[in-house]
């Protein structure tokens, strides 16, 4: 009887190995799509429009200024590398084509940055990662026998 009962218990823990396999195997399909969709900062660079205003000598990203476009200045259009910024205090995200951030951040007023990709790295949470602030709790703790 008791090695009926070790069968039973080897075949579940299996079933759970192989769920839990084929989870992780679907998960990893699913990084290794959003990879190939969406490129880090390392693998190929964003490239944007820029406008440069000879008078002002001032660029923007996207399109050209208004002040400039009302007062007919020259203005020159290229293609430049967009970079992807994370202010390390706050953690706000900022975009530039200079080689580092020139302005300070928007919302803490730091000014260190960190380079980082043009998508936010998601990240999977596993079950023994979860925060847990009373302990482990259990459902019905009244209902359970008192022997």
């Amino acid at each position: 009887m008791r090695g009926a009962e070790d069968e039973d218990v080897e075949a579940l823990d299996e079933r759970r190995l192989e769920q839990r396999d084929k989870y992780f195997d679907l998960l990893e399909k699913k990084e290794t799509h959003r990879r190939k969709e969406w490129p880090s900062h390392d693998e190929q660079p964003e490239v944007c429009g820029v406008h440069r205003c000879k008078k002002c000598k001032k660029t923007t990203m996207y399109k050209p200024s208004g002040i400039c476009k009302d007062e007919r200045h020259p203005i020159t259009r290229h293609d430049a590398v967009q970079k992807f910024f994370q202010c390390k205090a706050c953690s706000r995200r900022m975009t530039t084509i200079d080689k580092y951030p020139q302005a300070s951040c928007k919302s803490c007023g730091g000014s260190s940055y960190e380079r980082v990709g043009m998508w936010k790295e998601k990240t999977v949470q596993l079950e023994a990662e979860k925060l847990c602030l009373r302990g482990a709790e259990s459902k019905f703790l009244d209902s359970q026998l008192k022997s």
